[in-house]
């Protein structure tokens, strides 16, 4: 069995986030200063997985991609302050015709690619 995920969206206070381990057989929360840190020992971290604070970056569309068979809209969002962020800006692929997110780029702060998921 893999891993799953359990997020409570606040619109007051902080968001709680919990992953069954199946190694554990037992639901763990995960705190704040787990998030950025390797999930799994892969090159993600958790806070990859759940969603940012939309008003904490802008967004500006930034072109098309055609991803496998989907032409998808790319919209860049960039931190609107560095302190505490994980990346200089990340790129979503989103499939207009069902808001699919089809990939996602994660960059530094200087702009360079770091992964794509």
């Amino acid at each position: 069995m893999d891993p799953r995920f359990l997020l409570f969206e606040r619109t007051e206070g902080v968001d709680e986030l919990f992953v069954f381990a199946p190694a554990l057989n037992r639901v763990v929360p995960v705190h704040e200063e787990s998030r950025k840190q390797p999930f799994l020992g892969s090159d993600f971290y958790v806070s990859d997985l759940v969603l940012p604070n939309l008003d904490t970056y802008t967004h500006e569309r930034a072109g098309e991609e055609l991803v496998g068979e989907r032409r998808c809209v790319l919209v860049a969002s960039v931190p609107k302050s560095q302190e505490g962020a994980l990346y200089g800006k990340v790129v979503l692929a989103i499939d207009p015709a069902d808001l699919l997110v089809a990939k996602m780029e994660f960059f530094d702060p200087k702009k360079q690619l770091l992964k794509a998921y």
